[in-house]
């Protein structure tokens, strides 16, 4: 009778123990969020760039990369270029967050204020059943034309603009119906390869022009990040018939 008296006291404070306990919770759901900011954040040239860096958070992980999605915005050109995405790790609050950051490429092609509507970003954190979707928020900034520019088309920005051309083979007596290729190579300090202006490469009379689809190229260091791009146009000329024939000249404004 002892003994069972001792088994119902050890039972009575287990249970009172589990009590005490309250029941198991389940972890909390993951939490995620969107930021994003522009680089520079005042107002810039047109035809220069502007960086659109968003961050993307989660308290939990990501168990694949997010749906980075293209956009448009009017008068402006944007670009995703393919490098790879910042990992990020930082206290919010008390709360530790974990994400990715990315900087979309946006050149103004006009001087006027530009809205970046928000951008929904489909993403996969962990512990979650399925994906989720998150969005940035809106932005605006100014892009405006340095006195005296107001006439070029296009209006082209660059740090610094190279330009090299080359003739092949070499100017001097071709046979009617021999080819002669003009190539115009354009680097700009900078400046992605998308937004420098075509070099224009004329008819000329008497010469089948042959007209080369255009080469570009950016040229990115790993601290540096974009150092130029380069833009080759190119042309072959065809003599119908015999005579002496002069190439114009191209001008290139930035």
């Amino acid at each position: 009778m002892k003994r069972f008296a001792r088994s119902l006291a050890l039972l009575a404070a287990l249970l009172l123990s589990l009590l005490a306990c309250g029941p198991a919770t389940a972890d909390p759901a993951p939490r995620i969020m969107a930021r994003a900011h522009l680089e520079p954040a005042g107002p810039v040239v047109a035809g220069s760039e502007v960086k659109l860096v968003v961050d993307l958070l989660t308290t939990t992980w990501f168990t694949e990369a997010p749906n980075w999605p293209l956009f448009t915005v009017a008068d402006a050109i944007v670009n995703l270029p393919d490098e790879h995405a910042v990992n990020l790790s930082e206290d919010i609050d008390g709360t530790r967050w974990f994400g990715v950051s990315r900087a979309y490429r946006i050149a103004p092609q006009a001087a006027k204020t530009f809205e970046i509507a928000p951008v929904a970003i489909t993403v996969y954190p962990g512990g979650m059943t399925g994906p989720a979707q998150v969005s940035t928020p809106a932005l605006k900034f100014v892009a405006t034309l340095p006195p005296g520019a107001e006439g070029m088309t296009p209006f082209f920005a660059a740090p610094k603009l190279t330009v090299e051309q080359k003739l092949e083979p070499a100017p001097g007596h071709l046979a009617v119906g021999a080819p002669l290729t003009r190539t115009i190579t354009q680097r700009a300090a900078g400046t992605e390869s998308m937004l420098i202006p075509p070099a224009v490469l004329a008819e000329v009379p008497g010469l089948k022009r042959y007209a080369r689809p255009a080469a570009t190229r950016n040229f990115v260091e790993d601290r540096a990040g974009l150092v130029a791009g380069e833009r080759t146009d190119s042309a072959s000329y065809v003599a119908e018939r015999s005579g002496t024939f002069s190439l114009p000249p191209v001008t290139l404004e930035w």
